[in-house]
């Protein structure tokens, strides 16, 4: 871990010649000290650009607005669909959030399945006959 050192002028009376104050030495010790800060600080700020671009592919955003049909009649529900995803994740540590935006009948509530690298299932669990459905693919990356 770098050593902050406080630097300190040599000063010398113009008059007499006199040392009133000695300066930091110009040693290796010291500038080896220099040298350690500015690698550690070339380091940390690898590792800080590596964490950001990781961080950035797991906020990677993926919208789909799907619609959803169901022509089973309650309470049998045949409204599975397969997704695919566009961007294909390295794993399935994604999530997928789910908003309903349109709907003929009442949805219940939506399930996300199977997920793999590539694609996911879904379904509604009610009784609607159609429900246009947005989901938000984040991670995984």
């Amino acid at each position: 871990m770098y050593q902050k050192k406080e630097w300190v002028d040599e000063v010398i009376d113009v008059e007499s010649g006199e040392t009133i104050q000695r300066g930091t030495p110009q040693s290796a010790k010291n500038f080896n000290n220099i040298e350690s800060g500015i690698l550690d600080n070339q380091i940390a700020s690898s590792l800080m650009l590596i964490a950001i671009s990781q961080l950035e592919a797991n906020l990677a955003v993926e919208e789909k607005v799907e619609t959803f049909t169901n022509t089973a009649k309650y309470p049998f529900n045949n409204s599975a669909k397969t997704i695919s995803i566009s961007n294909t994740r390295t794993n399935t540590n994604y999530s997928v959030d789910t908003e309903i935006i349109e709907h003929v009948g009442e949805v219940g509530d939506v399930v996300v399945y199977d997920k793999m690298i590539n694609g996911f299932k879904v379904r509604f669990e009610g009784s609607a006959a159609l429900a246009k459905i947005k989901l938000i693919v984040t991670g995984g990356i």
